[in-house]
């Protein structure tokens, strides 16, 4: 088992498996030093998990598990694209909230995925990253996250 995923399990994640996009576009893009990992949601494989708008017929928590489940399905494409361990920081985060025109805790939900990535990589490997509503996301999925992380060229 990775290193990563050891710590990952420790915190109480678990990796689910990966899946392909639902478009046209791809996972995933590997340029030297960096992985763009497409928007990804809240699903495990092709089911949906979270849906819904934060606010409306979702709690904030329940925002914030949807993220952190996010977070868990863009890690488990990087690692089925180049492996975790090669993975030195999560270095841009954007993610998207569907949520009601009022909303304002979208960093509360995002919060989630930092969790993620900080109990994967360590809290020196956590993102700069913004959290932005909006009134719908595809397939009404709660949250939409797109990721790049800095990668060593060679795996360690």
């Amino acid at each position: 088992m990775s290193r990563v995923k050891a710590r990952l399990e420790a915190a109480g994640f678990k990796l689910p498996p990966p899946f392909g996009p639902a478009g046209t576009y791809v996972s995933y893009v590997e340029t030297p030093g960096y992985v763009f990992v497409a928007g990804v949601g809240p699903t495990e494989g092709r089911s949906l998990v979270w849906t819904g708008r934060v606010g409306e017929t979702l709690s904030v928590a329940d925002g914030r598990q949807a993220a952190r489940l996010t977070a868990l399905n863009a890690l488990a494409i990087l690692d089925a694209a180049i492996g975790l361990d090669r993975v030195q920081a999560c270095v841009r985060m954007f993610g998207l909230v569907c949520a009601t025109p009022d909303f304002t805790e979208h960093m509360d939900v995002l919060a989630g995925a930092d969790e993620v990535i900080a109990a994967a990589f360590g809290p020196q490997a956590r993102p700069a990253w913004a959290a932005v509503g909006s009134p719908c996301l595809p397939v009404r999925i709660a949250v939409e996250i797109e990721s790049v992380f800095a990668v060593s060229s060679l795996p360690t």
